[in-house]
């Protein structure tokens, strides 16, 4: 929750001299930039110094260790990383917000699909999940008897749980409303997803032995200042007449970060499914079954 007296930033290029001052609208005013970022400004600021006298009342200036663009162009544009820069976050951004738009809607979809099969399913299928774990328990005699019923539940659900999850799986993913959902999403991902392979298939190893990824900020643009939180009192403007410059930081993500995302945004991963949640309505209907 802490807060920082903050009148602009400095960018400092790790590969030059060059430092880009910028002045935030409103001049000094707090603005919550979180512990971590103040730990970091610690650091930073026994390194440059503060540019004003006594930045309490002042305000002090938030330091950035970054790289030019002519210096990440000099070093970097051969190597497809500056493709990558200039568009990976965009991308990756676009991809995560058409996940989230699709989420809610093979959510539901997802619940529809295990509740109809759940209304529908008879004694006699539950063999067919697993035979063994059946006629040990819910496939007795004993099965209809009011006191054993939830004991012989319990047992069979123990017993056979990865293969009901596996048939409950099996049974959504055929299910036409899922599927008619989820490709609506690869529709609209898998243009993205291809661009984003293609950035990485250009960057060539020889000058991305590390495998580095880096960000690209412009300076003149609106900032969220705290790592944690969004909202007006954790984002400054820059003045008016702050140029229009490109930045590029380092980060710790890697080109193997980028596949585990575009993994997890193919489209027969987006079906999520509480497994406690449905084994806990699969048992009700199975005692509601014993009971017919």
């Amino acid at each position: 929750m802490s807060w920082l007296n903050i009148q602009g930033n400095r960018y400092h290029c790790l590969k030059c001299s060059e430092i880009v001052k910028v002045e935030y609208e409103g001049g000094a005013c707090l603005t919550q930039i979180g512990d971590n970022r103040i730990y970091e400004q610690t650091a930073l600021t026994k390194r440059y110094g503060q540019p004003t006298a006594n930045p309490n009342t002042e305000g002090y200036y938030l330091h950035n260790e970054i790289i030019c663009e002519p210096c990440f162009k000099k070093r970097y544009m051969k190597g497809g990383q500056y493709d990558v820069a200039m568009n990976m976050e965009a991308l990756c951004n676009r991809l995560s917000g058409i996940k989230d738009k699709y989420a809610e809607n093979v959510g539901r979809a997802t619940e529809s699909a295990f509740n109809n099969w759940l209304e529908n399913i008879l004694h006699g299928n539950l063999c067919e999940i697993n035979t063994s774990a059946f006629d040990k328990t819910i496939g007795l005699k004993i099965f209809k008897l009011r006191n054993k019923r939830k004991d012989l539940v319990g047992q069979f659900v123990s017993s056979a749980k990865d293969s009901i999850i596996a048939s409950i799986l099996n049974q959504i993913n055929s299910d036409p409303c899922l599927r008619d959902a989820t490709r609506q999403y690869a529709s609209e991902a898998q243009p993205i997803v291809d661009s984003i392979r293609k950035l990485l298939t250009n960057l060539k190893g020889k000058f991305f032995h590390k495998g580095e990824i880096f960000r690209v900020h412009r300076i003149n643009l609106p900032e969220n200042l705290n790592d944690y939180v969004l909202y007006e009192m954790t984002t400054r403007t820059p003045a008016t007449s702050t140029p229009d410059i490109t930045v590029f930081y380092q980060t710790n993500m890697r080109k193997k970060d980028i596949t585990e995302f575009l993994n997890s945004c193919d489209s027969s991963n987006q079906v999520e499914m509480d497994e406690d949640k449905l084994i806990g309505k699969l048992k009700k209907r199975l005692e509601a079954l014993a009971s017919i």
